[in-house]
Order: structure tokens, then C-alpha cells, then sequence
């Protein structure tokens, strides 16, 4: 269905709440090839379902249609504008959940009943619920292939009164969308858009109030990568806005989080937690054919740890350009930044003269080891693999893979004359360099983390950080056990059975290896006593987001004759950790700071397995020495 003045309705349905859509323009587009403009754009608009309904989707829902705005004309700023009236209309009743996913690129034909975008330059995407709750959305754009946000070109008179030399501002580019509320009856059979006011500039974002005005600081915070990375400071972010602190918090992360962020608006005044999109996503990062292969292998090889260690940071530098801008529009009155973005708050802080504060969840910069030597290889290659965890070749590698750009293509360098600071000096050293100006500044770097898991060895080597305590989310009434959990682990009670979990959160696991692990963990003799197969323990398996990698139907089929007994619960939904592990015995997880501490703090042992890259070794070891679980296991040594 083409985007048109003319619009034919279901005429079956009656009174329905719709939603009308207009693309009105592109924002900062880069140009083509040697600063040419673009003469004809198209914005191609899918609806996507729900992302629940991936496995096992109701056929009743809905059939998905597909949009199109035609003949759009790029100036030499990068602007692209469309004809105005054109819209589309989306049923908000049946399609809340459901998602638009706009894509732009270079019309591919004159004709425009099939024109397409072939090469699609960038896309955007936004839940048609999210879109119904303003009239004007500027939607970031993102890389189809990278998922980092696209960044305008800048012209030619940009370029010479900055100077030739000089990096360029990256200015990321927007699409603008307006939305009306409409509610059509069953006789209507067309409607005419109305033409937006052509004085109404850019919406205003950022003006989160909940009742205290001006006396609410504004914070906020900066942070990139897995969920674990995330969830801590959703936890954060709730005790600043809630009493005795009383702040408004902007928390810029990546969109597949935003999800997590409405969560965890439970009981929050309104408008006090607000979501802002980093571009990129982790996910999908660490799901690709050569990550997978390389955090596989990391588990065997120390050199590979490093390595990701080291691009933990230069990874993410794509997202400065979009930090910068929230930031200036913002206002925020202070910075909160994670480990995986000082650089960036450093960036910040300097230009635009904001305070920041580190919250850092990964202190350690060496390299743990897992004392796993499964190979008589891996005795002879220890004093090799020392020397790679060593924290002073994980800072030398750091300074390299930051100058050089080698994950992302941008070096800290082009960040930073991008703004006119002062260059990160280019000679190599052993030490991290910038975490020793934030010291020698005063920058408070706060570490969650409870100081009685840490030897004194550890506290002294810890010691420019401010340890503090862990940090749990507790949402109230939200943190219930879905009532299929709570029945499966009472089953085991009454059988006399003990209850383990096993969880991966987003780690690249795959549910045919967690499949694969439960099953031989609940048939395995060692774990049988004098009752037989029918005894012996309980467990909970969660393979959300581990879909990349099915099981194949005999094992599925293992699964369910060990669930038919009331042994195995395989779950795809998340559970607040918080009310379920008391409930359990054992854990089997991936090592993580969030984890780990639930754990300790339900006071259950637990098996660290996975990938174990970077602090899930660190966390592993720590609970080996508390004498609260196993040192760290790799899968293949687990199974």
C-alpha cells in the first residue's frame, strides 16, 4: 500500500482508533559520494509483530503492510524533504505492540507502484504504542549493517572555516515523523492529511518535570552493552529520581534496551526516568558469525580476552557523536558514566563543561584467569598467557586498538579534535592513562561492589575507586515469579527435589547448548541416588534471546519427557532474580556482576560457565575464593 491523500478502511470493523503518519523530512542525511546531493529519496515503512510473538505467533493477528514515501529532494545541508500530505494510517488497538520499522534510501524506480528501496542507506524503528504519545518524533537513523547512527557531511563552507585538517562534527541524522489520533467509523472511506504548521520547528525534548521545577537536577547516564551493563543503572537511575534525591534522569543507551527502561519506570513519578537512543546494538554485535567465533575461542585463548578488554571502549566510539548531542540538548547537570564510555563522558566534560561521576561495574584491568588447565597444552603455555593477562599489556593494548581505531574505525583522536580539545598523547605506556587524570582530577569513580567479597590484596589494588555496596532493582509488585515457575519449583519440593537455574542473560550461548547442558545435568548417575531416574534435581533453564541457535528435535524432544516429569522448565520469559533465587538452590550462570550478587545475596552457590569473557572470570574467582562456588568452567568442560 503507497502512503496517499486516499485511504480505504475496514469497513467491517466499526469505530476504530488509528493512527496517521506522515514522513515530513530527513535530518543531516550524508551526501553522496564527493558531496553530491541525493536527487530522489524514498522512506519505505514496514509493520513488524511483536517481538513475543517471534515462536509461536497467533495466525489471528493481523497481517503486516508496507508504506512508501516517494520523490523526496536532498539539499546541500542534507536535509530531505517530502511532499506534503501524503500518510499512512496504522490500527493502534491491534497493533500496540507491534513495531514500525522505517527504512530510507535512493529510489530505485521512476514508477512509484514499485518503487523500492534496493539499498537501504539507514533505518529507523519505533513501537506504534511509543509513536501514539506525541504528535512529532525525531527517530534516529542507524546503519542496516552496523546499527551505528548515521552522521551527516559536512558542507564545504563547514569544512573550510574549520579547517581542512580537522575532524569533522558528527552531526547524527534524524527522520521526522508526525503523528495524529484519529477515530474513523465504518462508512469513512477516505481523508485528507492536514499540512503541518510550517512554523513548528523540532520538538523540545528532554522537559521531564514530576512537580519539583527547577530544584530537580537533571543526571545522566551514559552506558553501552549487555544487559548487565544496563540494569545497574536502572537501579541507579530509581534511586536518584525516588526520595531523599528527587533528580530527573535521562539514561542514553541502545534501543534494544528501551524495553528495560520502561520497566523500570514502575512507581516512578511521571516523566522523571526518560530514555535517549546511543545507536548500535550489542546483540546483535555479539550474535555475528566472527563474534561468536572469536568470544568462543576467548574462552581458550588469553591473547583474545585482551583483545576484547582492549576494545571494550573504542567499540563504542560511533555513539560520541549522538552522547555530544543529547548532552547539549539535555542539560544535564552532572554525567554518570560506565566503563565501556569514559572516553566519551571525558569528551563531554571537557567541551561542554558538565561534572561527571564513573560508575564502574568491571574495576579489575587484568585479565582472569580460569584455572581450568583441561589440556596438558594448557600447563606449557601458562607462562605465555600470564604475561597476556597482565594489566599492563591490557592498558598497552588498550592505547593501541583507541589510537588506531581498530574496532570501529575512529580513533580517540578524531573524537577529540572533532571538539578542539588537546590531543590523548600518542606514545604507549603500561598504565590506563585516562582513569589516571580522572584520579588525579578528583573524579569520583564509584564501583558497586560490597568490599567483604575482596581480599585486602584486592581492595589495595582497587584502591582509586570508591567501593560502595552492591546495588539491587527492585520493582515492588512488578518483582513477581510468573505462576508456571512458582508451580514448577512447589512440584519439586513436594518430590524432594533441590532446584537449580540456569541463566546466560545475553551472553551468545545458544539455547541448544543450555538444552544440551540441562538435559545431561539431570541424566547424568552422578546426580541420581537409590530412587532412580525419576529423582535426582530440578531445573529451570532460561534460553530468552538464545534463539540463534536452535536445538535440533531430538533434543527438544529430551526436553520434553524430562518436563512431562516435572524435572525441567525451560523458560522464555525473564524472572526477577531478586524473588526467585531464595527459592533455589544453585545457580549456573555466566558470571556477571548481577547475577553473582543475587546469588550471594540469596545465599545459594554458584557454577560460573559461558563464554567468560572479561569480569564473568573475575566474579568466578572471586566466589571460588569465598568459598560460595566453582571456579570458572567452559562449556565444553561443563557438558
Amino acid at each position: 500500500l503507497c502512503a496517499s491523500p486516499f485511504v480505504c478502511l475496514d469497513a467491517g470493523r466499526g469505530m476504530a482508533s488509528c493512527l496517521v503518519i506522515s514522513v515530513e523530512r530527513i535530518l543531516s542525511l550524508p551526501l553522496a559520494k564527493w558531496a553530491r546531493v541525493r536527487p530522489k529519496m524514498e522512506v519505505c515503512v514496514t509493520e513488524l509483530p511483536p517481538k513475543s510473538a517471534a515462536r509461536g505467533s497467533d495466525e489471528r493477528q493481523a497481517l503486516h503492510a508496507t508504506y512508501q514515501f516517494l520523490n523526496g529532494a536532498q539539499d546541500p545541508q542534507g536535509d530531505v524533504v517530502f511532499t506534503r500530505g501524503d500518510f499512512f494510517v496504522v490500527d493502534i488497538e491491534a497493533k500496540r505492540d507491534w513495531s514500525l520499522r522505517f527504512r530510507i534510501g535512493d529510489c530505485a524506480h521512476e514508477d512509484r507502484r514499485i518503487a523500492f528501496v534496493s539499498q537501504p542507506i539507514g533505518y529507523a524503528e519505533i513501537e506504534v504504542g511509543d509513536l501514539a504519545r506525541e504528535p512529532l518524533w525525531h527517530l534516529l537513523l542507524q546503519d542496516p549493517t552496523t546499527r551505528n547512527p548515521i552522521f551527516g557531511t559536512d558542507s564545504w563552507l563547514e569544512k573550510f572555516n574549520r579547517g581542512w585538517t580537522s575532524h569533522a562534527v558528527r552531526r547524527p541524522a534524524f527522520l521526522r515523523v508526525r503523528v495524529q489520533s484519529k477515530h474513523f467509523g465504518a462508512c469513512l472511506r477516505q481523508l485528507s492529511m492536514p499540512l503541518p504548521d510550517a512554523a513548528s520547528g523540532p520538538p523540545r525534548r528532554g522537559t521531564a518535570t514530576s512537580g519539583g521545577g527547577d530544584r530537580r537536577k537533571r543526571v545522566m547516564l551514559l552506558t553501552r552493552g549487555t544487559r548487565g551493563d544496563v540494569q545497574p543503572f536502572l537501579a541507579l537511575a530509581r534511586g536518584l529520581i525516588l526520595p531523599p534525591h528527587n533528580c530527573d534522569v535521562c539514561i542514553v543507551t541502545e534501543l534494544c534496551w528501551k524495553g528495560l527502561v520502561k520497566s523500570a519506570r514502575e512507581g516512578l513519578p511521571e516523566g522523571t526516568l526518560t530514555f535517549r537512543p546511543s545507536g548500535g546494538d550489542t546483540i546483535f554485535q555479539t550474535h555475528t558469525a566472527f563474534s561468536r567465533l572469536t568470544t568462543w575461542h576467548g574462552q581458550h585463548y588469553d591473547i583474545l580476552q585482551a583483545l576484547v578488554m582492549a576494545n571494550q571502549e573504542a567499540n563504542f566510539f560511533p555513539s560520541e557523536g549522538l552522547c555530544y548531542h543529547w548532552a547539549v540538548e539535555e542539560k544535564p547537570d552532572f554525567i554518570v558514566f560506565g566503563f565501556t564510555m569514559v572516553h566519551i563522558a571525558m569528551i563531554l566534560s571537557e567541551s561542554l563543561g558538565i561534572p561527571i561521576v564513573g560508575f564502574i561495574l568491571q574495576p579489575s584491568r587484568r585479565v582472569e584467569g580460569t584455572g581450568d588447565l583441561a589440556l596438558p597444552l594448557d600447563v606449557l603455555r601458562r607462562p605465555v598467557q600470564e604475561a597476556f593477562r597482565s594489566p599492563g599489556f591490557v592498558a598497552v593494548l588498550t592505547q593501541v586498538c583507541e589510537s588506531l581505531g581498530v574496532a570501529a574505525g575512529l580513533s580517540v583522536n578524531q573524537l577529540r579534535s572533532a571538539r578542539g580539545l588537546a590531543p590523548y598523547p600518542k606514545n604507549y605506556d603500561n598504565s590506563m592513562r585516562h582513569y589516571d587524570e580522572l584520579v588525579r582530577q578528583g573524579v569520583p569513580l564509584i564501583v558497586p561492589v560490597c568490599p567483604k567479597v575482596l581480599s585486602e590484596r584486592q581492595v589495595e589494588e582497587l584502591s582509586c575507586f570508591q567501593m560502595t555496596d552492591f546495588l539491587f532493582m527492585r520493582l515492588g509488585e512488578s518483582d513477581r515469579l510468573d505462576a508456571e515457575v512458582t508451580d514448577f519449583i512447589k512440584a519439586a519440593r513436594a518430590s524432594g527435589r533441590k532446584v537449580c537455574a540456569v541463566t546466560f542473560s545475553s551472553m551468545p550461548i545458544g539455547e541448544a547448548a543450555i538444552l544440551r547442558l540441562a538435559v545431561e545435568a539431570l541424566t547424568s548417575p552422578m546426580l541420581q541416588d537409590s530412587a532412580g531416574s525419576f529423582a535426582g534435581p530440578a531445573m529451570i533453564a532460561f534460553v530468552q534471546g538464545q534463539e540463534f541457535d536452535p536445538p535440533e528435535d531430538e533434543l527438544v524432544q529430551e526436553a520434553h519427557v524430562l518436563h512431562s516429569r516435572g524435572r525441567l522448565l525451560v523458560a522464555r520469559k525473564p524472572q526477577p532474580f531478586g524473588a526467585l533465587f531464595p527459592l533455589l538452590d544453585a545457580v549456573i550462570g555466566q558470571g556477571g556482576l548481577g547475577v553473582t550478587s543475587e546469588a550471594l545475596l540469596a545465599g545459594i552457590p554458584v557454577i560460573t560457565s559461558g563464554i567468560l569473557l572479561m569480569d564473568q572470570r573475575w566474579w568466578a574467582a572471586r566466589v571460588n575464593e569465598l568459598g560460595c562456588g566453582s571456579r570458572a568452567r567452559r562449556i565444553p568442560r561443563m557438558l
